[in-house]
């Protein structure tokens, strides 16, 4: 009745050829790979409704939620909305500044500092955060000249931007202005991929995404995953929180942690495994389930709608409180118990530590950003008046010629062989 996707390899990457599903070859996973553990983890903001006693009471956002990510697969957060997922992601992130935390997160058994997350820690934004004056390649360059240390040679963060032109199939728009709605640049996905670059320019280890799919049509969503899935292959850890997937997005990930008012309602392979468990949780539904999860549903829209039928009956608890008792719960808890086992006692190697203990000030002072944004602008005003000088020449010498009318009565004008519209040389010289 509902569509699963067949289990697939979760060791080789897939990709997209003629519209079929193919394996590509394995990648050695890189050294130093992160496993990142949540033990009980939560957390809590002042409610701003006070209570009968006219206090503010503590609200729990991310309630006791015990998980682990590894290295070289790719994990899942997902809930209706308001479930926490993306407050969690920030969480793990270090994103979070005002609220409490509790409980214990661990990256490869060590607590993450600020400067650890800094460093090793790759987050993209749900919207795209690119600069439309400058090409692709110029985002990667500018990001790894204020990320990467100011003692570090121009010439290596060139090349290791070219590496990520390549990893991520950006180098057939590595020249291309971003552009911006005005002013047409680069595609959504490539906006996308460029964006992923950005998280990857300091090398992470762990990579958090928040939606990395939205707004994209279904064929570039799924050519963008890939491209994550690659990364994850390669060793890097991978988390991201997925609303409504495509059925094969959904097949790519491996592990899916499920929320409902920021408790646990499934952590587990996601797999049938996963449809199995939610299929013995339809009892707690008071709608009728056949008419929220008909024929045609893949196991992605299986799971949401199951989910957030639940949480709109106000089953959400339910749902939490029967995961807790479950066998799975358990055998997850021993599992969480192994990892942090194995890293007990783990320390920062020496040359790590030295490395993290430096200033973030000595490091990259506070203008080389300024110095560094500067420069680029300074690049692309020239690059734009160069390119305003052309085409105001070409323009002139057409006018000349009797080839061109300032003056037309029609809105859009467009120079004689398609060369050109207006609009868009206004747009050029306006910016």
């Amino acid at each position: 009745m509902y569509a699963v996707v067949p289990p697939v390899d979760a060791r080789k990457p897939l990709s997209m050829a003629e519209g079929k599903i193919e394996q590509l070859p394995s990648v050695e996973p890189q050294a130093g790979s992160v496993t990142v553990t949540l033990q009980s983890l939560s957390f809590i903001v002042k409610n701003h409704k006070k209570g009968a006693d006219g206090k503010r009471s503590d609200l729990a956002l991310v309630n006791q939620v015990s998980a682990w990510f590894e290295p070289g697969l790719m994990s899942a957060l997902m809930g209706p909305s308001g479930s926490g997922k993306t407050t969690l992601l920030d969480l793990l992130a270090g994103r979070k500044t005002i609220g409490r935390v509790e409980g214990e997160l661990l990256f490869s058994g060590i607590k993450p500092s600020l400067e650890y997350r800094r460093r090793y820690c790759g987050y993209v934004e749900q919207f795209d955060t690119l600069l439309p004056i400058l090409t692709v390649r110029e985002m990667l360059l500018y990001t790894a000249e204020l990320k990467r240390p100011l003692s570090e040679p121009l010439e290596n963060k060139k090349a290791e931007v070219e590496k990520l032109l390549t990893q991520l199939c950006l180098n057939s728009c590595a020249n291309v202005r971003i552009g911006s709605p005005a002013a047409r640049g680069i595609s959504g996905g490539q906006a996308k991929r460029t964006n992923i670059g950005i998280s990857l320019v300091t090398d992470p280890r762990v990579i958090f995404l928040d939606e990395p799919t939205t707004g994209l049509d279904s064929y570039t969503a799924n050519e963008v995953m890939l491209t994550v899935q690659k990364l994850a292959r390669a060793g890097v850890t991978v988390v991201a929180t997925v609303h409504s997937p495509t059925a094969f997005c959904f097949s790519l990930f491996d592990r899916l942690l499920m929320l409902v008012g920021g408790r646990t309602v499934y952590f587990g392979p996601q797999d049938q495994r996963a449809i199995d468990y939610f299929q013995s949780c339809k009892p707690f539904l008071e709608s009728d389930p056949e008419g929220l999860m008909g024929p045609g549903h893949n196991s992605a829209e299986f799971l949401v709608d199951i989910i957030t039928a639940g949480d709109r009956d106000g089953k959400g608890p339910a749902f939490a409180d029967a995961y807790e008792a479950s066998s799975l719960a358990a055998e997850n808890a021993a599992t969480l118990q192994n990892h942090v086992a194995a890293f007990k006692d783990a320390q920062l190697p020496p040359n790590l530590a030295k490395e993290l203990a430096v200033k973030r000030a000595t490091v990259t002072p506070w203008w080389w950003g300024i110095y560094v944004y500067a420069k680029y602008r300074y690049d692309n005003s020239k690059h734009k008046a160069r390119r305003h000088t052309h085409i105001h020449t070409h323009t002139h010498t057409r006018a000349r010629a009797g080839s061109f009318d300032p003056f037309p009565s029609t809105n859009v004008v467009t120079l004689r062989h398609g060369s050109l519209s207006v609009a868009f040389y206004a747009s050029t010289c306006l910016g």
